[in-house]
């Protein structure tokens, strides 16, 4: 659907998500759904990059667009829409005790980072 809307996109995953609890891939899942949605609607960008490391002890999941930035260094989608999308991912993410992040990319557009703990 990504790459149907116009998105160049590429996914890189690692690991072996079998090993991944339900909860835990549920969050992944979704935190991976709403980037790139959120990347569809409002990067204005040209690419977006799923990167999805699953070790024993934690998912490392980074998704970034390439959308430009907005005056003041925002991201473009930053100030649009009203949608409770980040807020979501945060609270999926806290929940289980990860970290989580999001802003404006190393290299312009859009960054959203989390590492989710894997229970032994």
């Amino acid at each position: 659907r990504v790459r149907a809307a116009g998105l160049d996109a590429d996914v890189e995953a690692a690991g072996d998500p079998a090993a991944v609890p339900a909860p835990v891939a549920l969050a992944v899942y979704r935190i991976v759904q709403e980037s790139l949605t959120n990347a569809v609607r409002h990067s204005g960008g040209t690419r977006v990059d799923v990167r999805l490391r699953y070790e024993p002890e934690a998912v490392r999941v980074e998704i970034a667009d390439d959308g430009p930035a907005k005056p003041g260094g925002r991201p473009a989608r930053a100030s649009e829409g009203g949608g409770h999308g980040v807020a979501g991912m945060r609270e999926r993410v806290s929940v289980l005790g990860g970290e989580f992040a999001v802003g404006p990319g190393e290299h312009g557009g859009y960054t959203v980072r989390a590492v989710i703990p894997v229970p032994s």
